[in-house]
């Protein structure tokens, strides 16, 4: 199964045998489907942990997480229709995979079909975060802060899910500015001087390129149109524009309270 492949490449637990009186959180195999930007439907498998049965205290302490808003959005789009800026939107993939946890004495059952030869009574001890996890929002927040300050990003203090890097060459300055809802990144880098920045021009990596240092990656391509947090974004190089469409989300508004054959 590719979901358990994942979780053992990327060292999420240890197996180790069940310890006299623990009892190790369940988990489920949870299947969906994803409506791509192509139109194509992807089915996904995911392997997430009964997050309501954890208790406070015991099995994970603070949660809350800084996630941008439509607003954050917003004004990396605007930012980016400057001239010589260029806008960036990715995927990051299995986010929560990467967080290391900050209670190694968490147990859950392991996944179905996952082999651990050797073992009696075989459990996974938490090296990271899984899904499901009421904690791994926040884990993979403080993770994904700590590795955006190594590439110079530093979170805006008016909006901790708003990240600003800025590198100044002679009297040139070029800024990126990135935003993150969980694991749907936006980034735009744009130069002082109104150069254009895929020319060689302003100093330093592109937003694409720093995540890729830490993480792997899916690049939308804003040109033929992305969705990200339910917003169609379509870039026009040529035109400098930026449409912006939630049509999708109102839709799906809708039909959540009955009202999809509204006039």
């Amino acid at each position: 199964m590719a979901e358990n492949d994942t979780i053992q490449q990327m060292g999420v637990f240890e197996i180790v045998e069940l310890p006299p009186g623990a009892k190790p959180l369940p988990g489920m195999m949870v299947f969906a489907k994803k409506k791509l930007d192509d139109g194509s439907t992807k089915f996904k498998a995911r392997y997430v942990v009964r997050g309501d049965l954890q208790v406070h205290g015991r099995d994970f302490g603070a949660t809350f997480a800084a996630a941008s808003d439509f607003t954050g959005y917003r004004l990396a789009a605007a930012l980016s229709v400057q001239p010589g800026a260029h806008p960036e939107a990715i995927d990051i993939k299995g986010a929560f995979l990467y967080a290391p946890m900050d209670d190694n004495d968490l147990l859950v059952h392991l996944p179905p079909l996952y082999i651990a030869p050797g073992f009696h009574r075989p459990v996974a001890r938490l090296r990271k975060g899984l899904y499901g996890l009421r904690q791994a929002p926040r884990l993979f927040k403080n993770h994904l802060t700590k590795q955006m300050r190594q590439e110079h990003y530093l979170p805006l203090r008016s909006n901790l899910a708003l990240y600003l890097k800025s590198v100044i060459e002679g009297e040139s300055v070029s800024r990126t500015l990135a935003t993150y809802w969980v694991d749907d990144g936006f980034g735009v880098k744009w130069r002082n001087d109104g150069k254009d920045v895929m020319d060689g021009g302003g100093g330093g990596s592109r937003f694409v390129e720093d995540v890729e240092k830490n993480f792997e990656v899916k690049v939308k391509d804003l040109v033929v149109g992305a969705t990200i947090v339910g917003m169609k974004m379509d870039w026009d190089e040529g035109d400098r524009t930026m449409k912006i469409s939630a049509r999708e989300r109102i839709l799906d508004m809708a039909k959540e309270f009955g009202l999809q054959d509204a006039n």
